[in-house]
């Protein structure tokens, strides 16, 4: 019987042991698996902060595009305002020369003009000499 205890305990020892070194195993990948994990949420906290920063870039490059385009908006207005006031000045000037000018030129003329009761006829006289007008 001491043979079968000594067997008995032998094996349980083995078994022991053995419980023993697959434990060790065990937490030798459980913390390897942690300094996996843990390297993984250091580079995701680390994309993120990147990201972010991204972010801010990208939206403070947005903000100076806007207001240099803006900027350039202005400068156009003004351009334009400035080209507007220019043609409507020359216009105003020549306006102004015109009757100046138009004085000039038609005094002694009236004599020649054709008296306003010509354009005073009846449209049916007109279709009608236009038409002849066309025959001929």
């Amino acid at each position: 019987m001491i043979i079968f205890f000594a067997i008995l305990t032998t094996v349980s020892f083995g078994l022991v042991i053995a419980a023993y070194l697959k434990i060790k195993h065990l937490e030798r990948l459980v913390a390897q698996r942690d300094g996996e994990i843990t390297s993984v949420k250091q580079e995701s906290e680390r994309t993120r902060r990147y990201y972010e920063s991204e972010a801010l870039r990208i939206q403070t490059e947005a903000q100076q595009a806007l207001a240099n385009a803006q900027t350039l908006l202005d400068q156009e207005r003004g351009a334009l305002a400035q080209e507007s006031a220019r043609v409507r000045q020359h216009y105003e000037s020549e306006a102004r020369r015109i009757p100046q000018w138009g004085g000039g030129h038609m005094c002694g003329r009236q004599d020649r003009a054709p008296p306003s009761t010509q354009y005073n006829e009846r449209p049916a006289d007109s279709v009608g000499e236009a038409a002849t007008a066309v025959a001929v």
